[in-house]
C-alpha cells in the first residue's frame, strides 16, 4: 500500500505521531501536577519536564525520519537527484529514534523544493499540452461548422 499511495502513508504516520504526542503531553501534565501537588523539589520537576523533552524529540524525529522517507520515495518516482549520503553537512544522527541518519532542516527544505519545483514543471508542461489541445479542438470544431454551413449553403 505504501508502495502506491506514499502519500497517504505518510499522513496516517503523522496522525499516529501526533497522537503520541498529545498522549506524551497528557500523561507529563498529569504526573507534573500530581508531583507539584506532592510538594517535590524543583529538581524533581526539572527531572520530569527533561523526560518530556526526550520523548518530544523521539516524536519530532520520526516525524523528520517519516517526511524523510516519502520525499525520497517521490524523488525516485519523479527521477530527481535524492542528497548525497557521503555528505555530512546535508545529514544528521539521531539520539532517539535507533541512531538513524535524517536529513538536516535545511537539507529537508532544499530537498523539498527540488521536488516541488519538478513537480511544478511537469505540471506545467502537462498545462502547456492541454492548452494546445483546446486551442486545436476549438478550431476543429469552428472548422467543422464552417464546412457544414457551407454544404448547407450549395445544397439550396
Amino acid at each position: 500500500m505504501s508502495q502506491i499511495f506514499p502519500w497517504l502513508s505518510l499522513q496516517r504516520e503523522l496522525w499516529r505521531l501526533s497522537r503520541d504526542r498529545r498522549r506524551i503531553q497528557r500523561q507529563y501534565a498529569a504526573k507534573y501536577a500530581a508531583a507539584e501537588k506532592e510538594g517535590k523539589s524543583k529538581d524533581e520537576l526539572w527531572a520530569l519536564l527533561t523526560d518530556k523533552s526526550g520523548e518530544d524529540r523521539y516524536v519530532d524525529e520520526s516525524i523528520i525520519a517519516a517526511e524523510t522517507s516519502y520525499l525520497f520515495e517521490v524523488a525516485y518516482r519523479l527521477r530527481i537527484p535524492v542528497p548525497d549520503y557521503s555528505n555530512k553537512e546535508l545529514w544528521v544522527e539521531t539520539s532517539y529514534v535507533g541512531h538513524r541518519q535524517i536529513l538536516t532542516d535545511k537539507a529537508l527544505a532544499d530537498f523539498r523544493t527540488a521536488i516541488r519545483k519538478e513537480q511544478n514543471e511537469r505540471w506545467q508542461y502537462l498545462e502547456l499540452r492541454l492548452k494546445v489541445l483546446g486551442v486545436l479542438l476549438t478550431g476543429l470544431t469552428g472548422a467543422i461548422g464552417a464546412l457544414i454551413g457551407l454544404i448547407a449553403i450549395y445544397k439550396k
